[in-house]
């Protein structure tokens, strides 16, 4: 399993050995630090791959159109919010939503997505945010989803990326913190490392080492319809 020690050290033995963040003495020191800059590039590579799909069940309310899909609206949460979200505390939202992908009913049929020739569809112009028309007779909506990486906490958080991505998630990080340096051929590297990166990244949806949305085939058996 790949830690986040995993990527600090390999950024330690080689694309920041020239700097005083890494020296390895230091890594406490400059964990917040690391942890942020991991956790942005998770980000980026997680958007640009669909790496951690999810699906997610909205039970429409009559008379309400706008839905926000934070945990706040999910049954599990014990708040006073208006709940609409179908989770559980065995299968708890507590994840961040990327991209809505497609929206299907409680048949598995699916519904149109942004599709304005479509007035009793679902509308989204925001990842945390559906409108549904009135006129809907679904008792669920089912939001198939591309979902962020778990948030990492510490040097013993799972990374979750294929191994294929690794290098490109260390040169994006290199590339960001030599990007903020002052030292003579800063720049130069940061452009060096985010190049290195953009490569690794074709490389790997050439290769097939990452997911695409291109393999993925959603029908009502993989959504866990029957």
């Amino acid at each position: 399993m790949m830690t986040v020690q995993d990527i600090i050290t390999d950024l330690q033995l080689a694309e920041l050995s020239e700097l005083n963040i890494g020296e390895s003495a230091n890594t406490n020191a400059n964990l917040t630090k690391y942890l942020m800059y991991i956790s942005a590039g998770l980000t980026e590579l997680y958007t640009r791959f669909p790496l951690n799909q999810r699906q997610l069940a909205i039970q429409p309310i009559e008379g309400l159109t706008d839905y926000l899909l934070t945990p706040d609206h999910a049954y599990s949460n014990d708040t006073d919010a208006i709940k609409y979200i179908l989770d559980s505390v065995y299968d708890v939202f507590d994840w961040d939503i990327l991209q809505i992908l497609g929206a299907y009913d409680e048949n598995g049929q699916e519904l149109p997505l942004n599709n304005n020739n479509h007035i009793c569809g679902v509308f989204s112009n925001s990842p945390n945010a559906i409108t549904l028309p009135t006129t809907i007779t679904t008792r669920q909506v089912i939001l198939v989803c591309q979902a962020n990486h778990p948030k990492v906490t510490g040097l013993d958080s799972a990374i979750q990326i294929p191994f294929g991505l690794r290098n490109a998630l260390v040169w994006l990080i290199a590339s960001r913190i030599w990007g903020t340096r002052k030292e003579d051929g800063a720049i130069q590297k940061a452009i060096q490392y985010a190049q290195q990166y953009n490569e690794a990244c074709l490389a790997a949806s050439y290769q097939g080492t990452a997911n695409t949305l291109d393999s993925v085939e959603f029908n009502i058996h993989q959504l866990g319809w029957r």
